[in-house]
């Protein structure tokens, strides 16, 4: 599964900002806490994410000392073809 979304989202990303988006979801001190970091073309999702998670210097802190999520979302096109970016 992760060769063939590498293959689908290859090169989508190329020529749009990139945000890097540290999350978690939950209380940072709580055992049920999950720590992610997506990375997205779109600063609606950067938005969402803010309004939805825990994100900033803490997080990204926690994220460095375990396991976390990936998540990924693209537009999923080429920079060229009509759409946000």
């Amino acid at each position: 599964m992760k060769q063939k979304m590498l293959g689908l989202f290859k090169g989508c990303m190329k020529g749009r900002t990139l945000y890097v988006i540290p999350f978690a979801m939950g209380p940072l001190d709580s055992s049920v806490c999950k720590i992610g970091v997506e990375l997205s073309d779109s600063p609606y999702v950067v938005v969402n994410m803010r309004i939805m998670t825990r994100m900033g210097a803490a997080v990204l802190d926690k994220a460095r000392g375990g396991r976390r999520l990936h998540s990924l979302h693209a537009f999923g096109g080429r920079a060229s073809e009509a759409g946000p970016g």
